[in-house]
């Protein structure tokens, strides 16, 4: 090979080095913090002609209300890229349903839709969308309410980058080896199956100094809420929910895809968390924090239960991720 050829195959091999740290830079982003601009809906909204056109920017939480007189809210979404995205419709009032479609601009094609059924939760994944504008229409099916707004969030997840000068799209690199839960601890204070068989996930206690009481924090049922480790993402995936419940306190929902499987990783108990709904984590980002929020007991009082479940079956922890 010559010095020429020797020299142009070094500076394409450059310009896929450049572009792959490009394309890994914008499609990782690190942990993302809950915090986001609120934004309401501007009346009229009830067509495509009226939307609200404020759907422009990453992350932000955009509100609205529906009722058999104003039963459909359009936002419009002015993409200036070519992207996948996640889209999420919450806070449906009780005792009513309500869709959510994704339309292109120029006719009345449904890119995508979600129909749930009563109250629940609308959740699009890595929607595919070219640069454009589109608009989300938020329908009432059954019920509505007047002084309760849903949640509408949308959140990119991939841009897609070409090399023009080598004519070569870059995929993206998702990390898919597992990562220990707890930063810092690999104590295991109870096991997948104990209890009669009605324990379904692991429990791991936190390691080091015996953590403080925080008399300023609630949600401890039977003790002082207490902060300790850090709890990571054991994959990357896409925060499905974050939420408090009486049992299992402070939680952070995950979906993640592993070996073509969809898995949801349930973290339970936590003291604090750190990321909303449509967040991509990847994994090894601090999702939050390990506590004692809910129904805690013992020597396992501060700990996390991490829950991995398949298809609506709960499964052993440790089958996926050992300390």
């Amino acid at each position: 090979m010559s010095i020429s050829n020797n020299v142009k195959a070094l500076c394409k091999l450059s310009g896929l080095l450049l572009a792959a740290f490009i394309v890994i830079t914008l499609s990782q982003p690190a942990t993302i913090t809950a915090s986001s601009e609120d934004i309401y809906e501007t009346e009229e909204n009830n067509t495509k002609e009226e939307a609200s056109n404020n759907m422009a920017n990453n992350s932000n939480n955009h509100y609205g209300t529906l009722t058999s007189e104003d039963p459909a809210d359009f936002w419009q979404m002015d993409m200036p890229y070519d992207t996948k995205l996640n889209l999420f419709l919450g806070n449906i009032p009780e005792d009513s349903n309500y869709n959510v479609y994704l339309h292109s601009e120029n006719d009345e094609e449904i890119i995508w839709s979600s129909e749930n059924l009563l109250n629940e939760n609308e959740l699009g994944q890595h929607i595919t969308v070219n640069a454009g504008t589109y608009f989300v229409e938020v329908r009432l099916i059954e019920g509505g309410n007047d002084t309760e707004n849903y949640l509408l969030r949308y959140k990119e997840i991939e841009e897609v980058v070409i090399e023009e000068a080598i004519g070569e799209s870059v995929s993206t690199v998702t990390i898919t080896d597992p990562i220990w839960p707890v930063d810092g601890s690999t104590v295991i204070s109870d096991h997948y199956g104990t209890r009669g068989g009605h324990h379904k996930g692991v429990d791991i206690s936190w390691h080091g100094t015996f953590p403080v009481a925080d008399y300023n924090a609630s949600g401890c049922t039977n003790a002082p809420c207490r902060s300790a480790n850090n709890i990571l993402s054991t994959y990357s995936g896409t925060v499905t929910n974050v939420y408090f419940d009486a049992v299992r306190g402070h939680v952070v929902e995950i979906e993640s895809v592993v070996d073509g499987e969809t898995l949801l990783l349930r973290y339970q108990h936590l003291y604090s968390y750190n990321v909303a709904v449509l967040d991509q984590v990847i994994a090894g980002d601090i999702i939050g924090v390990m506590g004692n929020t809910g129904s805690t007991f013992g020597q396992t009082g501060v700990h996390l239960h991490l829950e991995v479940i398949k298809n609506g079956t709960y499964l052993n922890p440790l089958d996926f991720v050992q300390p």
